[in-house]
């Protein structure tokens, strides 16, 4: 489902978050073999579709062996393509990293922020 993908690290965290957008072709066939319905954009939005992302990340993580900390544990899923038209691909279709970093860096900071908040709650409540 995933078409590009923008990872963040961040030292004060011990997991990465990305961005991603999505394959529209894949997206609608998600949601359709789901029972999702809406446009592109309400898809994008919804818990289900994020889960869908995150499953697939960690189903290619443990194919790929890789450790907990290489792992994508949130993400952000933007609807807006990355483009060099947009600022945040080079010409030659690589990602300029800092722009990327500084136009989701509310997004990214949220995803941060809310794993660790639900980190804390299942160390009080006593789940994992």
């Amino acid at each position: 489902m995933v078409d590009q993908i923008f990872v963040d690290i961040n030292s004060a965290y011990n997991f990465l978050v990305a961005v991603v957008t999505l394959s529209e072709e894949r997206l609608l066939q998600f949601a359709d073999v789901n029972g999702l319905e809406g446009d592109i954009q309400t898809l994008v939005n919804t818990q289900d579709v994020e889960y869908g992302v995150l499953k697939q990340m960690e189903r290619t993580a443990n194919t790929s062996k890789l450790g907990n900390i290489e792992k994508i544990l949130r993400v952000h899923i933007s609807a807006e393509k990355f483009s060099a038209q947009n600022g945040l691909l080079t010409n030659t279709h690589k990602l300029k990293r800092q722009e990327l970093k500084q136009k989701f860096k509310k997004n990214l900071d949220k995803l941060y922020e809310s794993y660790f908040m639900k980190s804390q709650e299942s160390i009080i409540s006593g789940k994992k």
